[in-house]
């Protein structure tokens, strides 16, 4: 099954796989947030599961902008265009990455005429982790609430395996229980 991962869900909320968020500190209010998705096809929603799509993740996630991932290598040197610097994890976005560095190296190219380009690229890593250490009042629910769940659904599988049971069914002992709540 898909997880997404912690950091890109702490700042997006979003949960499908293949996306590309950029925050856009150096543009104006309405268009910091941008979002690049698979688009929706309904067809491949049966085998995929659904997918909201470049208009769902305007309405649904608060997104300035939204483009099919397709288009980043078309989009985004315009985005990054003006940045005084670029965070973004080396080694983590195999297919992104390239992208990134041509586009911060052709602008530290043309700094020399243009007298402007990202003067550096920094990690997200320890802004974010710091960041998400802070929990707020409805966090803090959110997580006591899991625990409960958890616990419960640990106790109901201690109370209901039997010699002879295999790890597999008491597993779905307990993500039965979770998916009942």
């Amino acid at each position: 099954p898909f997880r997404q991962n912690s950091d890109f869900w702490y700042l997006t909320g979003f949960d499908e796989p293949n996306a590309v968020a950029l925050f856009l500190s150096h543009k104006p209010k309405g268009e910091r947030f941008i979002l690049f998705v698979l688009p929706k096809e309904p067809d491949k929603e049966v085998w995929f599961g659904y997918r909201e799509g470049v208009e769902g993740v305007i309405s649904s996630f608060g997104a300035d902008f939204a483009h099919p991932l397709e288009d980043l290598s078309k989009e985004l040197g315009n985005y990054l265009k003006d940045a005084q610097g670029l965070v973004f994890r080396i080694g983590k976005h195999p297919t992104v990455e390239p992208l990134v560095l041509k586009l911060w190296a052709e602008q530290l190219d043309e700094k020399q005429r243009s007298g402007f380009a990202p003067n550096s690229l920094t990690p997200p890593c320890h802004l974010l982790h710091q960041l998400r250490l802070k929990k707020g009042p409805e966090e803090i629910d959110s997580i006591r609430k899991a625990v409960a769940i958890s616990a419960q659904a640990h106790e109901l599988a201690r109370e209901r395996t039997k010699v002879g049971m295999n790890e597999r069914q008491v597993q779905a002992l307990i993500e039965q229980y979770f998916l009942n709540q």
